[in-house]
């Protein structure tokens, strides 16, 4: 059914609609400024719902399932900025993961819109991509209190600190069931499809220093300061008092300050960890002076 997605959406919505007196209206003239996802100034453009039944649903976070409100065929909508790591469309059959922020507040899929065609890597030309704010854990999983350079052993071998649509918990954790790697646990914890994607032979997965370039090409950020929920890339070799070997990742669960952070790792065999076993340490930023490091948002 190719419009299911605007028709669920618009059973959803008819009680709140009538209960609150929405008014659904064009977008007006172009705004010069209006604030992103990481309260950047950006500046929208102008385009116009087009290629539905008649209705599309506005939704809060970028994917299907949490309707805020709905938009009419023909209707102008002021774009803030675009993604390419949303959720896709179910109910159309339809696999793109490219989504639009739209003025007045809420995510249209952008198949839907009247923006330039989606390249090879879901991006419409001439459009901002949006930049992306420190996570948060979706999951309440204790944080242990550090030193700096210090490590505690989780006693089971992995947790699930992120979940959401898109996420590959279930999917990735098969790795760790199997001893798994550093790659697993990130894996088993983020939205990352795109890297997903390369699973066949480990290639992309195992050369983590691919990781940061392949997400800034799926829209992702990649900072040199971390937030909650990043994922790190460490370099290889001996930093501070750890050996990182040939290279390594993990996921940031907390920011102690501006010069060290906690991660949450799995297979982190040196100095007391070991293979199959998921950690936390506490990580001194100036122990990679001049190093690789980077954190994927």
């Amino acid at each position: 059914m190719k419009h299911g997605l605007r028709r669920l959406a618009a059973i959803g919505l008819t009680a709140c609609c009538l209960a609150i007196g929405l008014e659904i209206v064009a977008a007006g003239p172009a705004l010069a400024c209006v604030p992103g996802p990481n309260g950047g100034c950006y500046t929208p453009h102008t385009y116009y719902v087009s290629g539905t039944d008649g209705t599309l649903a506005v939704q809060v976070q970028p994917h299907v399932s949490n309707v805020t409100r709905l938009l009419h065929e023909g209707n102008a909508v002021q774009v803030i900025c675009q993604i390419n790591w949303g959720g896709t469309d179910p109910y159309d059959g339809l696999s793109s993961h490219t989504w639009d922020l739209i003025a007045g507040g809420g995510w249209v899929y952008d198949w839907y819109i009247s923006t330039p065609a989606q390249n090879a890597d879901g991006w419409s030309a001439g459009l901002t991509r949006c930049d992306l704010p420190a996570g948060q854990l979706s999951t309440a999983v204790p944080v242990p209190s550090l030193a700096v350079n210090a490590m505690w052993v989780a006693s089971s071998p992995a947790q699930v600190f992120r979940d959401g649509p898109g996420y590959f918990n279930s999917t990735a954790v098969r790795g760790l069931s199997d001893g798994g790697a550093c790659q697993d646990f990130v894996m088993a914890n983020t939205d990352f499809w795109w890297l997903w994607d390369s699973w066949d032979g480990y290639q992309t997965l195992n050369d983590v220093f691919t990781w940061a370039s392949i997400s800034q090409s799926y829209g992702r950020s990649v900072y040199s300061t971390p937030g909650v929920g990043d994922i790190a890339v460490f370099a290889g070799g001996w930093h501070g008092p750890w050996n990182y070997g040939t290279g390594h990742v993990a996921m940031v669960v907390k920011v102690n300050d501006s010069s060290s952070f906690t991660v949450a790792e799995y297979n982190w065999h040196a100095n007391g960890g070991g293979f199959g076993v998921m950690d936390f340490r506490r990580v001194a930023m100036g122990d990679f002076a001049g190093s690789y490091l980077k954190f994927i948002r």
